[in-house]
């Protein structure tokens, strides 16, 4: 439902007197299905986010595992309604399961014809086996009963769950475990919620005003959970928590550009771009989401969260050679894996290089990790738009060979771009200054295979230093050491793309 719903961001400042109230749901014990890791996470990190930005404790309800009943939500929301004034914001965030299932009253056709299915939000006791607990799902008709009860309000509701369970690049086995928000039940008949039967095909849809929505991924993507900061957690929701706290760059208040543009970005990032939120509207950008009463956080220190040793995973025997800044781990605790015997490294379920077969070899490839990670770090406060053509080029792998269309779009102030790319297996190459602005490029596929990491950094009048530095185009140890120091103090731009590519 949320896809087609008729959404308008009204270019309206919240009042001096609106406050924020929030409805947070994150469950990771389900009676009948798999369980998750950090959907509970994710409704804590939100809620230590919207305390930090000055909302009351006593405005927030959290239900997480067995708490988050479908009674409980709707009588939580229904609270938050009575609570709440015309002009005040009401947030919604859930990280849990999520399916699709057959849509009986046809309204999804309305504004897709191939569209017939209904997305829905999966409880800690739904079982799709006893017509019982058929009811401890949420469908989105039922949301938007729920939504059209808010009218007159702000609504900020985020999903940090799977529509979909396709995927293009898979998820590969000797990775550490990686857990998808999604359960198919598409070809299961279940009962009709009752607050579904208000919706039907003949009925028009009665608009929503000054809605935001936040979904995981694409309709027809995975969204996983991921090693995040020293804990499981969804991307989005941890993107989301940063950014209402860090993302307002002025201080003059949070817009849905600022909001968006971060939270995009950093799920990209984790996610080795293969997860793309999607947004909407993304029209008014320059509304206030948070205004009356928010206070940005100070920025913290890059510097402070470097992490200093790599958690790696060693499959056989390695020749002899000793690697540097890593700790071996088992398989389930890595945030790298060498497959000694087969020459192949995975991070984060991605084969990232191929052919490495030595000590010296895979120093390279752990360089190169730190190196983004610092890169990941640089950009946190100064994020610039980028894309491969459409989300699905990120998604798939490109054979040798295949042309890659990339564009990005900086800031009118800066004028100078500076790009390197930085290969799989920590070979980097680097590009000549170019022209700042709305920019299109093609790539072309070709070796090393692996995973390429681009980095784009957009600058007014770059230091001497600076362009000296990318022209010399040295080693990962040496970017990592020198980058942040001519960066220091700069006013820049910089994206990060991953492409993957093999023979």
């Amino acid at each position: 439902m949320l896809k087609k719903l008729i959404i308008i961001a009204l270019c309206w400042n919240t009042p001096l007197s609106a406050k924020t109230f929030a409805l947070l749901i994150g469950i990771d014990k389900y009676e009948y299905m798999s369980d998750l890791h950090g959907a509970v996470n994710d409704a804590n990190d939100i809620e230590d986010a919207l305390i930090n930005i000055g909302v009351s404790s006593n405005d927030i309800i959290k239900l997480t595992n067995k708490k988050a009943t479908k009674k409980a939500i709707k009588n939580g929301w229904q609270e938050l309604i009575r609570k709440s004034a015309k002009g005040d914001t009401l947030l919604l965030s859930y990280a849990g399961h999520g399916t699709q299932e057959e849509d009986l009253n046809g309204d999804e056709k309305r504004y897709d014809p191939d569209d017939t299915l209904d997305e829905t939000r999966l409880l800690g006791g739904f079982s799709a086996l006893d017509s019982k607990a058929h009811e401890q799902r949420i469908v989105d008709d039922e949301l938007y009963q729920w939504f059209q009860q808010a009218q007159g309000r702000r609504i900020i509701y985020i999903v940090d769950s799977c529509h979909s369970g396709q995927s293009y690049r898979g998820v590969d086995p000797r990775a550490t475990p990686m857990v998808s928000r999604f359960q198919n039940l598409s070809k299961t008949r279940l009962t009709v919620p009752v607050d579904t039967l208000a919706v039907s095909s003949n009925a028009p849809e009665a608009e929503l005003e000054n809605f935001i929505f936040f979904s995981a991924s694409d309709d027809n993507k995975k969204a996983y959970e991921y090693p995040i900061e020293g804990r499981i957690r969804g991307a989005l929701s941890w993107a989301f928590s940063r950014a209402i706290q860090y993302a307002d760059r002025d201080k003059n208040g949070l817009t849905l550009a600022e909001l968006s543009l971060y939270v995009r970005d950093k799920v990209k990032q984790q996610s080795n771009n293969s997860q793309f939120p999607n947004v909407a509207p993304r029209g008014n950008s320059e509304m206030l989401v948070f205004s009356q009463g928010y206070k940005a956080q100070p920025r913290p220190i890059v510097e402070s969260n470097h992490q200093t040793k790599l958690a790696l995973a060693i499959k056989g025997t390695p020749l002899k050679g000793k690697l540097h800044r890593v700790h071996v781990v088992p398989s389930k605790q890595a945030d790298i894996i060498w497959d000694v015997a087969k020459k192949e490294v995975i991070i984060a379920g991605d084969m990232t290089a191929y052919g490495i077969g030595t000590v010296q070899a895979m120093q390279k490839v752990i360089d190169k990790w730190f190196l983004v990670q610092k890169m990941m770090q640089l950009s946190e406060f100064h994020p610039m738009e980028s894309q491969l053509g459409n989300s699905n080029q990120h998604a798939k792998v490109h054979r040798f060979g295949d042309k890659i269309h990339f564009s990005l779009s900086a800031k009118a102030q800066h004028t100078e771009l500076l790009q390197f790319n930085l290969a799989g297996n920590g070979e980097i190459e680097c590009y000549p200054i170019d022209k700042a602005g709305t920019k299109s490029y093609q790539f072309v596929a070709k070796s090393p295979a692996g995973n390429d990491s681009l980095i784009s950094i957009a600058i007014g009048q770059p230091p001497k230093a600076l362009v000296a530095l990318v022209d010399s185009c040295p080693n990962a140890v040496e970017f990592e050491a020198e980058l942040p120091k001519l960066l220091k103090g700069l006013d820049y731009q910089m994206s990060r793309v991953d492409v993957f590519t093999h023979e």
